[in-house]
């Protein structure tokens, strides 16, 4: 894609990420009368699959995100982000709305549910109030009316990372709406250790003032954290079940229809990444779609020092073993040029 095609892709994206904005409508309407039967939200850490999965199921012809349906079904799919400033900071506050703090600037993606955040985060279904849930409900309901015209029975999905330390809370505001959780797991090792080396965008930045250690210890704190909120939050919620990205990369198929049998979804061979199918325009990660590559988490387990194998597991081995992970098998040395 040559550089003017590039600017082009990202100003429609950024269009049909935010146009909503522009229509009054949209902030005072009543959308609360809309039915939302049956919401799907995409839980788990950024990096670990859901961008992939979330793709999937909204190439099902019967499901809404907060962008579009299948006819674009690879824009920006996180209400949390989309919707910051009608939702208010319960259900964002990640960008716009996020909590203030000298060191961990926003947005925030791997460092929300560190020691420092996770209390401005963190809601239990006890913190539910009818207003709130007004805010959730307006949002979902204004999606549906925008993009599920001509739909029987429209299923909202959405993938709003924060959305992980809040599950029994978005639960709890959606009461009578039979919503689904889907947690997506990666390997803790490759995973943490990819967001601390500068692939999370907040550890990027924070890469300027904070060392690779400091930076590896908040990833761990979020992760930690994250598992702490789906462990204690799943048993008070009907639909919860969780999955590893990696078994979505090796068996597409087999996961994708386990997931449309537990959600009602109608499964469609369509909905896998295949070399056919035309990216649409709009679209960030192209490369996200196909084909499908099984190794993504070789680069961070070969080259991760021993060192840093030692800290994730002295700090999150309960849980990780509690998601069906364990030890890497290869232990290494620190690599020269690693800071």
């Amino acid at each position: 894609m040559n550089s003017i095609k590039m600017i082009m892709n990202k100003a429609f994206y950024l269009w049909k990420r935010n146009n909503w904005m522009l229509n009054p409508k949209n902030y005072f309407a009543n959308y609360i009368d809309v039915v939302v039967n049956g919401p799907i939200f995409l839980l788990g850490n950024q990096g670990d699959g859901l961008t992939l999965l979330s793709r999937m199921l909204r190439r099902n012809p019967a499901v809404v995100s907060v962008t579009g349906n299948s006819a674009y079904w690879a824009g920006a799919d996180e209400m949390a982000n989309v919707y910051e400033l009608v939702l208010g900071r319960e259900l964002s506050g990640i960008r716009i709305r996020a909590p203030r703090h000298e060191k961990f600037t926003p947005p925030r993606s791997w460092s929300y549910a560190c020691d420092e955040l996770i209390d401005e985060y963190r809601n239990t279904d006890e913190d539910a109030s009818d207003e709130i849930a007004y805010r959730l409900r307006h949002v979902i309901g204004l999606a549906i009316s925008r993009y599920g015209k001509n739909m029987e029975t429209p299923r909202f999905v959405d993938k709003s990372q924060v959305y992980t330390v809040k599950m029994s809370f978005i639960n709890g505001l959606l009461d009578g709406c039979n919503p689904y959780f889907i947690f997506v797991t990666r390997n803790p090792y490759a995973s943490i250790y990819r967001a601390a080396r500068g692939k999370a965008g907040d550890m990027k930045r924070y890469a300027k003032y904070m060392s690779l250690d400091e930076r590896l210890k908040v990833c761990m704190e979020h992760w930690l954290n994250s598992a702490k909120c789906v462990e204690e939050d799943s048993g008070k919620v009907r639909n919860f079940m969780s999955l590893k990205f990696e078994e979505l990369l090796e068996s597409p198929q087999r996961v994708v229809r386990k997931i449309c049998d537990f959600t009602g979804l109608e499964y469609s061979d369509d909905m896998m990444p295949q070399p056919h199918h035309k990216l649409p325009f709009g679209m960030k990660y192209r490369e996200r779609w196909y084909p499908l590559r099984t190794d993504v988490n070789d680069q961070y387990l070969k080259n991760m020092p021993e060192e840093y194998v030692d800290l994730i597991h002295s700090h999150c081995a309960r849980y990780i073993e509690l998601q069906g992970y364990g030890r890497p098998n290869k232990r290494t040395k620190v690599l020269e040029g690693i800071k």
